[in-house]
């Protein structure tokens, strides 16, 4: 948003201008039109928004095709100014500033201020962790049935199988209970938070094809009694409530 400028400010502003550096700084060749002449062309004819869109295209690209006079901004502003054109008024100046700002730099050997600074990229927003951790490729050697081989009920077992996206889920064979979805804890140890935040936890021993449970109605540890039966799916969509 530019500052309001007031008739009084630009008279100050242009003799601040002029005791900064001497007439010959600005050093244009007589030959070159004015700078000022063709923005006060485009603002009388299509008014002050045209006139600024005029100076964008022009300054800072194109400005050693025309005189930066100083001088003529100061006598534009103050003309729109004291006719009652404010918006105008305040545009001018805004660029007499500007072009000011941009002469003192190179007669003091500074490089010119930056008017249209590039656009800084937007820092990508950083995914948010997956609730399970990191997904593994290495879940097949734990996948099939756990079950008490000693018993008649095939079906009162517990299934583990993996997700499509490379987690552990297991699950009762019985029931509707929601499968357990297991986050990755250490190599051979997996654990589940379930119904009123409790933790289940699920090892499996390098040495034997068994699972160590919290279950306290199924043997401890639970051997593995076979694969998962054919018609399973190859794997579980993500965070799918089903398993078959």
């Amino acid at each position: 948003m530019r500052a309001t400028l007031t008739p009084r400010w630009i008279t100050l502003a242009a003799l601040t201008v002029w005791l900064m550096f001497p007439a010959g700084i600005q050093g244009q060749e007589a030959t070159k039109p004015l700078l000022s002449a063709e923005i006060g062309k485009v603002i009388d004819k299509d008014g002050a928004e045209a006139g600024q869109r005029r100076f964008d295209e022009l300054y800072p690209d194109h400005k050693d095709e025309y005189q930066l006079d100083i001088k003529g901004f100061l006598e534009l502003a103050t003309k729109y100014m004291q006719n009652g054109n404010t918006v105008a008024g305040q545009q001018v100046a805004q660029m007499m500033t500007v072009v000011a700002q941009d002469e003192t730099a190179g007669y003091m050997g500074m490089p010119a201020p930056n008017q249209n600074p590039p656009p800084q990229p937007k820092a990508e927003p950083k995914p948010e962790p997956h609730p399970l951790g990191a997904p593994r490729n290495d879940l097949d050697r734990f996948l099939g049935l756990y079950g008490d081989p000693n018993r008649a009920d095939e079906h009162r077992t517990l299934w583990v199988a993996k997700s499509c996206d490379g987690y552990l889920v297991a699950g009762a064979s019985w029931g509707d209970a929601s499968p357990w979805w297991m986050r990755s804890i250490s190599d051979m140890v997996f654990e589940a938070t379930v119904f009123g935040g409790d933790k289940l936890r699920f090892e499996f021993p390098a040495q034997s094809q068994s699972m160590v449970h919290q279950l306290d109605f199924m043997p401890n540890p639970l051997p593995r009694i076979g694969p998962l039966p054919d018609d399973w799916q190859k794997c579980l969509r993500p965070l799918e409530t089903g398993h078959r």
